[in-house]
């Protein structure tokens, strides 16, 4: 038996609003702890009520301090563009911390991404296609592909044709996001967008069928979103899909900063709501998560936030997914309040940005260190290096020139030039095994590193 699933709420219908409450926001301890349950942090009743900071005076009644918090939310809360299906606009409170946030995210990723030392123009294409991988599989792994990392990872660089329907996911989701930064980003959002972003993902997939690729799900398809890994707990049932059919175009017209907005909403914060609207409407049968996250690079990168190209966000999402869901749950059940489901984004992009810093550090280091080796061995160019170093870290990986070449983005002629120059020098020996050539390492490669 389905049972829907109810987030925790208070009665708060019984509490009588008089002056007597209402002066309680004027005192200072009071004001502070509706500023903290909101900032950074953006708590819900379930959360709130066990804080130990609620004020002495609320201690007994924290339903009354919980109300309290309702009314400076929607105090000064903006009323979305995005609505129900009961016809309740979402509202969204731009937090005190966001803009010192929203500002330093461009002004942080370009100061690290222009500052890796001797990087060219090579490596920022390599470190933007690693990061696009890393992202298709991610995203792929929140929506169930059972699939290691580092196999998922080899697949795409070697341009293997998937085996496993998980495997075809992730490739699939690499194509659509490739798609998006070489193409779509440069294009206005239309339905015809919308069906050959789905088509990409989903084409080839045991979850969509041929006939249900690139067209919106019927209602007979009775689409559910259960509640974690329990399939009798429904968190989200669609909406209709003649309402769905209407409200599209309203995200397309959204999309596209077409619609009469009384007030600038940051790129950052939209491309947001543009992945949280995709996720309510969820006009597809499956694809709809991968399709949200793909829609929020994209609209970003038309925007021309580029440093997102390197930011794989789902990596973020992915480490704790049960609060993803969560926030989605949160921002329909408590009173169409996007904050909860914004905050949470933002918090997983300072995530991001913390990784890529991490991330940032260790080519930075690995840069010196190969500029140090090709003052030393100047017979050897960059590639070989990067190769050599990289078989260290994985020594039981063997190269083949596709590999080779589409790891470096050349030409096979100039990969088959290099791994033969590497034989020459004694660095990796050679082996035939069918019509392909296999490279590893020998013992020299200890004089490198």
């Amino acid at each position: 038996m389905e049972k829907l699933y109810k987030i925790e709420q208070p009665n708060l219908s019984n509490i009588e609003v008089d002056l007597t409450l209402l002066s309680e926001t004027r005192k200072p301890e009071v004001k502070a702890a509706i500023k903290r349950a909101c900032s950074p942090e953006y708590l819900h009743w379930k959360d709130l009520k066990y804080k130990n900071w609620i004020p002495d005076q609320f201690r007994n009644h924290k339903e009354k301090f919980w109300l309290l918090v309702k009314f400076a939310r929607q105090s000064g809360s903006a009323v979305t563009k995005i609505r129900d299906h009961k016809k309740n606009f979402f509202t969204w409170k731009k937090l005190n911390h966001y803009e010192e946030m929203l500002h330093e995210i461009t002004l942080d990723m370009s100061r690290y991404l222009l500052d890796i030392p001797d990087a060219s123009s090579t490596d920022y294409q390599k470190y933007q296609s690693q990061s696009l991988i890393e992202e298709a599989i991610a995203s792929s792994q929140l929506e169930g592909a059972h699939t290691t990392r580092k196999a998922a990872k080899r697949m795409i660089e070697e341009k293997r044709e998937p085996k496993t329907a998980d495997e075809r996911m992730i490739y699939n989701n690499f194509i659509a996001m490739k798609a998006i930064q070489e193409k779509f980003k440069n294009e206005k959002l239309s339905l015809d967008v919308l069906f050959d972003l789905h088509r990409m993902l989903t084409i080839g997939t045991d979850s969509v069928k041929e006939h249900e690729q690139g067209r919106f799900r019927l209602d007979s398809d009775k689409i559910v979103i259960t509640k974690g890994d329990d399939p009798t707990v429904i968190s989200y049932v669609t909406p209709p899909m003649d309402f769905v059919k209407k409200e599209i175009f309203h995200l397309i017209d959204f999309a596209n900063d077409e619609l009469d907005e009384k007030d600038f909403v940051h790129p950052v914060i939209k491309a947001i709501m543009l992945h949280f609207w995709i996720g309510l409407l969820h006009p597809f049968v499956d694809g709809n998560g991968r399709l949200a996250r793909g829609l929020f690079y994209w609209y970003l990168l038309r925007k021309g936030y580029w440093a997102f190209a390197f930011l794989p966000i789902s990596i973020a999402i992915k480490a704790a997914p049960a609060q993803y869901s969560e926030a989605y749950i949160l921002s329909e059940q408590d009173d169409t309040d996007l904050t909860y489901f914004i905050n949470y984004h933002i918090k997983k992009i300072n995530e991001a940005i913390e990784n890529f810093r991490k991330f940032f550090k260790q080519k930075s280091l690995e840069s010196r260190k190969i500029n140090k080796i090709l003052n030393e061995h100047n017979s050897l160019n960059r590639r070989q290096i990067e190769t050599l170093a990289n078989i260290k870290q994985n020594p039981e990986r063997q190269l083949t020139a596709t590999l080779y070449k589409n790891i470096h983005n050349i030409t096979k002629v100039t990969a088959i030039k290099d791994l033969r120059t590497l034989r020459d020098s004694g660095f990796v020996v050679s082996r035939k095994k069918g019509r392909n050539i296999f490279y590893t390492t020998t013992k020299k490669i200890d004089e490198i590193f």
